[in-house]
Order: structure tokens, then sequence, then C-alpha cells
């Protein structure tokens, strides 16, 4: 019988990106950004390193950062084993990232719903 071990990953605090490396010069980065109190996203980038963002792809929201960091985890297994490395390089990407988590939260404004209670 196989067992399976789960691999986590280190991230030293919430904000920070991890950023990933093929040897083709492909390289994804990861953000996990907060939405808003309590709520968190994960915003994928990925292209060719020097250039900008061919694709921009987000998850979430989640309720708890741990939720997010697990994503993550999961996400960069994935493809550490398909032949990324995890790079200790500066995330290029911050700036397209945070126009990700703008439209995130413009989205989220323009569904706001009202729970308030109001008996007959």
């Amino acid at each position: 019988m196989k067992t399976m071990r789960l691999n986590y990953i280190k991230l030293p605090q919430l904000g920070t990106s991890v950023v990933l490396l093929a040897a083709s010069g492909k390289r994804i980065e990861l953000h996990i950004k907060p939405v808003e109190e309590g709520l968190y996203s994960l915003i994928a980038l990925g292209g060719i390193s020097n250039e900008q963002p061919h694709k921009v792809k987000s998850q979430g929201p989640y309720h708890r950062s741990q939720q997010a960091l697990g994503a993550a985890n999961a996400i960069i297994n994935a493809l550490t084993s398909r032949g990324y490395c995890i790079s200790e390089t500066v995330a290029q990407w911050q700036i397209p990232a945070q126009r990700q988590l703008r439209k995130i939260r413009d989205k989220r404004r323009q569904h706001a719903v009202n729970y308030t209670f109001e008996p007959v």
C-alpha cells in the first residue's frame, strides 16, 4: 500500500509571493492577497520572464488564510512535479496581481448583498 505524503512550503507571511521557474524560461507567480476583512484570494500569473504575464487566474475567496495557503501549496506541488523549481527571485508581476485584486474587489462591491432583516 502506497502512502501519500503532503509537502508544504513555508511562506514567510501573507502578502508575499512564490515564484516558480521552468528550464524553458516560463515563469509562474502565486500571490495571496487579502480581498477584505477575513477573505483572501490566490492570484496566479504566468508567462515568460522579463515580459508581461500572458495568463492571469484567481481562486477564492477563501475565508481563512490557511485555506489560501493550502491551495497555493497544492499548486506548487503540482508544478514542481512537472519540472518547475521554486525560485528566490523577486516577484516581477506585483502590479498585474494588484490589478487583478482590484477587479475582484470591484466585482464584490457590484454584487454586494444586503443581509439586514426587517420584519413586516
